[in-house]
């Protein structure tokens, strides 16, 4: 019951998510969500792919992000999966 969805967050100065990727190690999609608010759990990963479970890896993301004052910005990083 903790940290189960992995989901952008921000602070106020952020709008919305127009997009969130996140690809397991050789570069494959697992996850993608659009146009969801920032800190919002719908867009969320829960670790799985096609309805199971991913076994614990690294995994990379995108997140493209629409601020308050019309700029768009791009970040990336990684995130553990663990179980």
């Amino acid at each position: 019951g903790v940290n189960d969805l992995f989901f952008p967050y921000g602070d106020i100065s952020a709008e919305r998510v127009s997009l969130f990727r996140v690809y397991d190690r050789w570069g494959e999609l697992v996850h993608e969500a659009r146009d969801f608010d920032l800190g919002d759990p719908v867009g969320g990963w829960n670790g799985m792919l096609k309805g199971k479970v991913m076994n614990p890896g690294v995994f990379a993301y995108v997140v493209e992000v629409d601020f308050v004052d019309g700029v768009k910005g791009k970040f990336k990083g990684d995130v553990s999966l663990l179980k």
